[in-house]
């Protein structure tokens, strides 16, 4: 049978047709990306580059927006030579990648009794700051956590795939700023602090590096700057969340919280190797550390003698250490200390101008079903200190159950202060099974419910 004409071009354009390949999606616009309405204003930022020096102003693009709207001010890959403020305005300033757009401070001057800031958003509501790096900018001074990256006295501002390196003081500072989203950032190698946070209520923290901060040759001559120095570090800060990030090679304490932080949780991260505690709670309640992997931190190479640990509650309320791995290898058992993990309680503190009489009492603490280790011989897995001497695990612990706990042979398992300068030493039998059934009937034995912990060598 022959087909018409008419019937045969049908039948080529149905396969014609059916052979046609779909049309792909449009590619989201970089204001979808962003979580924006896809006609948000977009302003470009070219390089215009002399000597390799970007000549163009991030500076003169961001002005350009209207103050009360939103706009997205892209950036061009290239080195910038200027500070960037962003007030009154919601500005997403994008960069082409960390490695690629980068605003440095070199051979700008200081402004004296100020800082010479890289990029600070201020009263800016959900602004953010993505894909760039801030470098080389310096203070004049080193009060108020000041920093090259800054978000202040306003909310909801987003840090995104950002890298803020070899700054003085602060590499990233949040004053007053709730809601902050801190993702994928790299803060290294500034001078004090990688991020401090004041004030930040809701802060997260998620998926980034704070390392080699806190320049110990720099502080030699300068000791408060010093103990007032992290990799992270927060104070008088609620609902702060500090996850799935690594903390490593600072110069002092890994991840600090201070003075009135609250119901805030420190989980899924990685300390390693800083010189001095590798996490601290301070004057700190309700927090949580949880399923963090602390290894090798006070390992005895700070500039400033001091006691130093892997996780130390000091003058905090009801925190809960679960399921971490803690390994300590420079411990001390002396009245100087250094322990896998201590709790303390300091002598007297000065009245703080935001809380009042700070506490001095560690209390309602619990410790269950972490893995704890001293590989020194001088060393003990557990510390309870307090200096004036009137309290010690029994008052302290709420509960300590379920651990697992290593110590190298010579190694005691705890040490618990009962008087002024005085020390008992708990579980000082090298014989495991002895020295556990010490631990279990010390004086916190009824109240601790110590029963299901094991202790072993290494």
């Amino acid at each position: 049978m022959r087909l018409g004409r008419r019937a045969l071009g049908a039948a080529v354009l149905v396969i014609a047709a059916a052979c046609t390949p779909p049309t792909p999606p449009e590619e989201p616009t970089l204001a979808e990306t962003l979580g924006l309405p896809s006609d948000t204003p977009l302003l470009d930022v070219a390089c215009a580059p002399v000597a390799g020096v970007c000549t163009s102003s991030i500076q003169a693009q961001v002005d350009a927006v209207p103050a009360g709207t939103t706009a997205i001010v892209r950036v061009a890959a290239g080195q910038y030579r200027e500070s960037v403020r962003i007030s009154a305005k919601s500005v997403h300033l994008v960069g082409a990648g960390a490695a690629s757009t980068i605003i440095d401070g070199t051979g700008l001057t200081p402004v004296a009794g100020s800082t010479r800031f890289g990029v600070v958003v201020a009263q800016a509501p959900n602004s953010s700051v993505r894909r760039l790096t801030v470098r080389n900018f310096s203070a004049m001074d080193h009060d108020h956590f000041r920093s090259a990256l800054r978000a202040e006295s306003t909310a909801g501002v987003v840090f995104e795939d950002v890298t803020v390196a070899d700054n003085s003081y602060a590499g990233i500072g949040l004053s007053e700023a709730s809601g902050a989203r801190l993702t994928r950032v790299t803060a290294a190698g500034n001078d004090a602090i990688g991020i401090a946070a004041y004030r930040a209520n809701g802060l997260v923290l998620t998926d980034s590096l704070v390392a080699g901060n806190t320049d110990t040759l720099r502080y030699q001559d300068e000791q408060e700057q010093y103990r007032e120095s992290a990799g992270f570090k927060t104070t008088e800060s609620h609902n702060v969340l500090v996850t799935k990030s690594t903390f490593r090679d600072n110069g002092s304490t890994g991840v600090w919280t201070d003075v009135g932080t609250t119901d805030s949780v420190i989980s899924f991260n990685t300390v390693v190797n800083n010189k001095w505690h590798g996490i601290e709670t301070e004057i700190s309640d309700h927090i949580t550390v949880a399923n963090n992997t602390v290894l090798h931190n006070a390992d005895g190479t700070s500039t400033f003698a001091d006691s130093r640990h892997g996780i130390l509650v000091l003058d905090s309320s009801n925190i809960r250490v679960e399921n971490n791995i803690v390994r300590h290898r420079r411990g001390i058992t002396d009245l100087g200390w250094s322990q896998a993990l201590r709790l303390a309680e300091t002598e007297f503190r000065p009245v703080h101008p935001a809380i009042g009489q700070p506490p001095t009492d560690t209390v309602g603490v619990v410790i269950v079903a972490n893995t704890v280790e001293e590989l020194a011989p001088t060393g003990s897995v557990l510390g309870f200190y307090d200096a004036l001497g009137e309290h010690g695990a029994i008052d302290m612990l709420a509960q300590a159950d379920g651990n697992t706990y290593r110590r190298a042979t010579g190694a005691l398992l705890g040490t618990d202060s009962t008087g002024v300068g005085t020390v008992a030493w708990i579980g000082f039998s090298q014989d495991n099974a002895v020295a556990l059934a010490q631990w279990r009937a010390w004086r916190c034995a009824s109240v601790c419910r110590e029963q299901a912990s094991t202790l072993g060598g290494l």
